[in-house]
């Protein structure tokens, strides 16, 4: 595996450690994996908004609309950067 992805295994634990220490800590971890999954497109947007609706569900994070609206936010900060090599 390139050096790149090694850490792509712990992406999961990555989020909910993140999301233990501080909620807003948990919404940026997910913000930032979004954005990632935009850059660096092996990761699936299908392991990382699952991950947050546990963590919503178990009480890490306060809202399932602000966990939401942080995937939302990390996915549209990449876009551009994706449009820009398409073309």
């Amino acid at each position: 595996m390139p050096p790149l992805l090694a850490w792509f295994p712990d992406l999961p634990q990555l989020i909910d450690r993140a999301a233990q220490l501080d909620p807003w800590h948990g919404y940026g971890a997910i913000a930032l994996a979004m954005l990632l999954e935009n850059l660096i497109p092996p990761i699936p947007s299908e392991v990382i908004l699952p991950l947050a609706g546990y963590g919503v569900a178990r009480g890490d994070l306060v809202s399932g609309g602000s966990a939401g609206a942080a995937a939302a936010v990390g996915g549209m900060a990449g876009t551009p950067w994706r449009l820009g090599c398409a073309r």
